[in-house]
């Protein structure tokens, strides 16, 4: 570095020491330093997205237009289910899907009291009305005929006249792969199913019979605390010499879409036609062609038990 008259540095030189010695380092820096403020801005806008998610979360909890959603488990029985089901709008709007085979009716797996009712409940008025005005009449006598209701009583089922049989109720036990209780209303019924014959396992004295446990638990798990339809054949008798009423069962459904019990006992093999003192019911055909199906398939008794129906073996699973 060369000095001036002054003393002082000259101005060519400090070019040259400029030039020489710090160009390197600018740029160096100018390659590097800019992406510094880039991962800071980075870093910011991060932040800022987390504190906007929590605050929409906190103020998403604190809304005072959200409502607890409920499930069928919030509720004693059925009856109250369907009251809060109808006063929310169903069945047309079901926000809390308490229907959910869309028939119009809430929480069928829900013990009795039960209701179907798609009516919203009045709340009473306070009004009183005054009677209305009396006129006397010559005094009449009116003689009423005293009517009964018979019921045939077997332990602790009750089976009604022929002219008051049900015709709906919810399943509370499966005896055996071809009989259930269905309380309907405050009363419990026994049903056979019609048309159909399963391994015995409840008889007393005798062996479960080969397939008898697994038709118990496949019908189980089809019906136990469902809703179901019954139905009636003209060609036979109501009940049975057990006291027993005998129906065609179906689970309830949007407009009948889930078959017979029968039907699906038959299709899994763990059932067979059954035909009283060669009376044929009026779906005996449409029983026979199941049937076929799972005879030639082998499917339930008919592959475990060789189509023995009735042996008493150590296989009954």
């Amino acid at each position: 570095m060369t000095l001036g008259l002054a003393g002082r540095p000259n101005s060519d030189a400090l070019r040259l020491y400029d030039h020489v010695l710090t160009s390197p380092l600018r740029a160096r820096y100018r390659l590097v330093m800019p992406r510094i403020p880039d991962r800071r801005h980075v870093v910011l806008w991060l932040w800022f997205a987390v504190a906007l998610f929590v605050l929409v979360i906190v103020a998403a909890s604190y809304s005072p237009i959200a409502v607890a959603d409920r499930d069928c488990s919030d509720f004693p029985n059925q009856a109250a289910a369907q009251a809060y089901y109808i006063a929310r709008g169903g069945p047309q709007y079901d926000p809390d899907h308490l229907d959910s085979d869309h028939d119009g009716v809430a929480c069928e797996s829900r013990p009795c009291p039960c209701s179907s009712s798609t009516t919203p409940r009045q709340p009473p008025t306070n009004t009183t009305t005054a009677p209305p005005p009396t006129t006397p009449t010559s005094p009449t006598t009116t003689t009423t005929q005293p009517t009964t209701t018979t019921t045939k009583t077997t332990g602790t089922q009750s089976t009604p006249a022929s002219g008051a049989a049900p015709r709906q109720g919810r399943v509370v036990r499966v005896v055996d792969g071809d009989t259930i209780d269905v309380q309907t209303g405050a009363a419990r019924v026994r049903v056979r199913l019609l048309g159909v014959d399963s391994p015995e396992s409840v008889r007393p004295g005798v062996p479960a019979e080969c397939g008898a446990r697994s038709a118990a638990r496949f019908l189980r798990a089809l019906a136990l605390h469902r809703r179901v339809r019954l139905a009636y054949d003209p060609s036979q008798g109501r009940s049975d010499r057990y006291g027993r009423l005998l129906a065609y069962v179906r689970p309830k459904g949007p407009k009948n879409s889930r078959p017979l019990l029968q039907i699906s006992l038959l299709r899994a093999g763990w059932a067979r036609v059954y035909v009283y003192r060669g009376r044929r019911f009026q779906r005996y055909a449409e029983f026979a062609r199941a049937e076929r199906l799972a005879r030639a398939k082998r499917r339930g008794v008919w592959g475990v038990c060789k189509g023995n129906f009735h042996s008493a073996s150590g296989r009954a699973s």
